[in-house]
């Protein structure tokens, strides 16, 4: 219309199947034909057009005296469950096509009629539903609640493709099994949903938007978990065998794993915790811990640091904890016990590029009680070998490692087990101008000079 203005569509998600209500009749009889519609997502006129990027598929459909525009991610045809509880053989729904809900919430059962679906979706119209029966191989369209009422989908699934659960507007109840066949499951929304039977499968898991999700069972897939926004929580009886657990993506994505029902939360040999957010619950590790960079890996209750696992530390700069050119950091509210193998990466050269600079990271903060040791320590990256334990001043160090820097041949790298503070010194004459600062590393570098001197 000459009205029109060409933009984006606010309340339009690319991902997520639903339908708009054009128009409401007193009623709508007779033979309904689509094709008596066009529907046009270009600008016509020069000033009109949608712009939003979409890879779904726009159709004309009825609902009781409604006309609705509807949208399936899916791209198979839309089929509409307006009644309450029944069959879904009754609306003769086929196979890829989009179920969408808009009636007053019943039981709908599966019985034998499809046996493939491209997505599940939930208008902002539709009461609250159950729908179980026949197994389903689920498609991209994935399933969305646009609702505010509550739905629960306990037939088992199979994803066909990547996907997202989308609570939207109200919570989503998933109570069956759901084999990921190799694809990615992403749980997004604002509201909670809760996945009640066995993930299977080598896909992974994905929980994004500010919204909560919830596993019940003790999953078997063995694909990515990753936690990008809002928060994933297992309840008491769940676990993950996902061989990467991910915590955030970045400083404005932390995310936050919740394992207080798990007590305690372990991490396998074969397993590793790594990311930028917050864990809540006891955790045990046993296999990897790397928090990455940038990063400040927080934990809310105690840290157990097995004698299998090994600790990662990448230091990148001389910026703060968790900065892209400083350091990763372990924060521990509660108590932390220290074991395993501990690795501290130090690469960018830049930090260490004349022998004034020197480096102190903090490498883990405790507020609780600190306890244990590692087995050993490691540097890699611009220094390279095997730090020694002194227990006089309870300081992993060692002098003179091998570095990819000409001016830090006669280095010094240290880390205090009660402070938790790395030292990382190119040259061992300037100790002097860190005064009291290191002054156990200077009197060790001091004692190991007189040793050399007489022959020891």
């Amino acid at each position: 219309s000459p009205g029109a203005t060409n933009g984006l569509a606010i309340n339009f998600n690319a991902l997520a199947s639903t339908n708009w209500t054009l128009a409401t009749y007193g009623s709508i009889t007779g033979s309904f034909n689509t094709n008596l519609f066009a529907i046009n997502t270009a600008a016509t006129n020069g000033t009109a057009g949608f712009a939003n990027s979409f890879t779904g598929t726009f159709g004309i459909a009825t609902n009781g005296s409604s006309l609705l525009l509807t949208y399936s991610v899916g791209g198979g045809s839309s089929s509409i469950w307006s009644g309450t509880s029944g069959n879904l053989s009754t609306i003769g729904i086929t196979n890829d096509s989009n179920l969408t809900y808009t009636g007053a919430g019943g039981n709908v059962t599966n019985n034998a009629q499809v046996t493939s679906l491209s997505g599940v979706t939930y208008s902002n119209t539709a009461g609250s539903y159950n729908f179980s029966g026949n197994d389903i191989t689920n498609g991209s369209g994935g399933i969305v609640n646009n609702s505010s009422s509550s739905q629960t989908v306990s037939l088992n699934l199979t994803l066909g493709a990547n996907q997202a659960f989308y609570a939207a507007s109200g919570n989503l109840n998933v109570s069956g099994s759901i084999a990921n066949a190799g694809n990615t499951l992403s749980i997004a929304g604002a509201n909670s949903t809760t996945l009640g039977g066995i993930i299977s499968g080598s896909g992974g898991l994905t929980k994004t938007g500010s919204g909560t999700a919830t596993l019940s069972a003790a999953d078997t897939f063995n694909g990515t978990t990753a936690i990008t926004g809002g928060t994933l929580i297992l309840s008491s009886g769940a676990s993950l065998a996902s061989t990467n657990i991910n915590v955030g993506s970045g400083s404005a994505n932390q995310g936050i794993l919740n394992v207080s029902a798990v007590a305690p939360f372990t991490i396998a040999t074969n397993q590793t915790l790594s990311g930028y957010g917050s864990i809540i619950g006891d955790v045990l590790v046993n296999g990897n811990l790397t928090p990455g960079l940038p990063s400040v890996m927080g934990f809310s209750n105690n840290l157990t640091l097995g004698s299998t696992a090994t600790t990662t530390i990448s230091v990148a700069g001389l910026g703060g904890a968790g900065a892209t050119n400083g350091y990763s950091q372990i924060n521990v509210l509660g108590n932390y016990q220290a074991g395993g193998a501990l690795v501290i990466q130090i690469t960018g050269g830049v930090v260490y590029n004349d022998s004034t600079q020197k480096g102190l990271f903090n490498i883990f903060n405790v507020t609780g009680l600190l306890s244990g040791n590692y087995t050993n320590v490691t540097v890699s990256g611009d220094y390279n070998g095997t730090l020694t334990y002194y227990a006089l001043n309870q300081t992993w160090q060692e002098w003179n490692l091998a570095s990819s820097d000409p001016f830090a041949t006669n280095n010094y790298v240290g880390i205090n087990m009660n402070s938790g503070l790395l030292t990382v010194i190119p040259e061992p004459q300037d100790l002097v101008i860190f005064g009291g600062i290191v002054s156990g590393a200077v009197l060790f570098y001091r004692r190991r000079k007189a040793h050399k001197a007489n022959g020891v």
